[in-house]
């Protein structure tokens, strides 16, 4: 979801650029596939926040997409097991 103020707008290609123009090596990027409950989506909406998509079909770097959220009480929150598994799953391919 973006930050109000912060983020207006952003797709996940606009979050990889700022990395990028800070000298950040990116070859992969881990992207949540979840379908986020429309309700949830309304309540983040209502403060200006919108859901961050990834809009383009080629990167100079790997898109890894996983279902990587929970909801609870409302809120979406990055799941730190969901995570942690995709991580090191990605370590292990090397």
């Amino acid at each position: 979801m973006t930050q109000p103020g912060e983020t207006d707008g952003y797709t996940v290609e606009d979050h990889v650029d700022a990395l990028l123009y800070h000298h950040a090596p990116v070859d992969k990027v881990i992207v949540a596939c979840d379908e986020i409950p429309e309700k949830i989506l309304e309540r983040y909406s209502v403060n200006g926040s919108t859901k961050v998509n990834l809009v383009k079909q080629d990167h100079p770097y790997q898109i890894v997409t996983k279902k990587l959220l929970s909801f609870r009480n409302g809120f979406i929150h990055h799941d730190p097991e969901k995570i942690k598994a995709v991580i090191q799953e990605l370590l292990e391919v090397r």
